[in-house]
């Protein structure tokens, strides 16, 4: 079996907002069985949380690693009021066995792990923060989270390091330069590193999204 964290996302209507017309409402556990050689099946999948257009309250599941018997779920977050591009980290865990059962969610509240979401440590700021989804993995004892600083209107592939799922995440130097063009309106953003797939021990792949402001343009070349 496999567990996938997806997202419920709806078309808003809004036709002036363009390849933006639409709200990410919370995030959803789905479970799949892969056969061999097979066409993977989806058995359960199940809502977390009500739908909400607060920013402000984690999608979780936007980053996960499995240690273990230990699901660790990354949620992303940025205020209301849009003071930010970037969005925050924060961090839940649960048994492998209970990853759709958020009552069985425990989240770090920077000491201990504990029941209370909203009581979850922020471990990187939304100000020069994390794309909305990204990747967070461990490689050779240490945790790495993966990711695009200050989202689509920032500019640095950025790695940050902690010795532990909880952190404390610290920021390396930028590894590249992937900036949005306001004049073309290409728009760069969520790269995302597979751990399961590097070409060498201590490497990862890393991958970006690429879009565009105009939808006639996606629509005549949607690669």
């Amino acid at each position: 079996a496999a567990g996938v964290a997806t997202q419920r996302v709806r078309d808003n209507g809004d036709t002036a907002a363009g390849v933006f017309a639409f709200d990410i409402l919370g995030s959803s556990m789905a479970l799949f069985v892969v056969p061999t050689g097979g066409t993977p099946q989806l058995i359960a999948q199940q809502d977390i949380g009500p739908d909400t257009v607060d920013p402000s309250q984690p999608i979780w599941g936007a980053a996960s690693a499995v240690v273990g018997d230990w699901v660790y779920l990354y949620g992303t977050a940025r205020p209301a009021d849009a003071t930010s591009f970037g969005f925050s980290l924060q961090v839940a865990r649960v048994h492998v066995d209970d990853f759709m059962q958020q009552r069985a969610w425990r989240y770090w509240d920077g000491e201990t792990w504990q029941r209370d979401e909203d009581a979850a440590q922020v471990l990187i700021p939304a100000v020069g923060g994390v794309s909305q989804t990204l990747s967070v993995f461990r490689q050779d004892g240490r945790w790495y989270a993966l990711s695009k600083q200050d989202e689509v209107l920032g500019t640095d592939l950025t790695v940050w390091t902690a010795p532990g799922p909880t952190g404390p995440f610290t920021a390396s130097p930028a590894l590249a330069q992937i900036p949005s063009d306001a004049v073309t309106g290409q728009l760069r953003y969520m790269p995302l590193a597979p751990p399961d797939l590097p070409p060498r021990r201590g490497t990862v792949v890393v991958s970006y999204s690429q879009n565009d402001t105009d939808f006639d343009d996606v629509v005549a070349d949607p690669t």
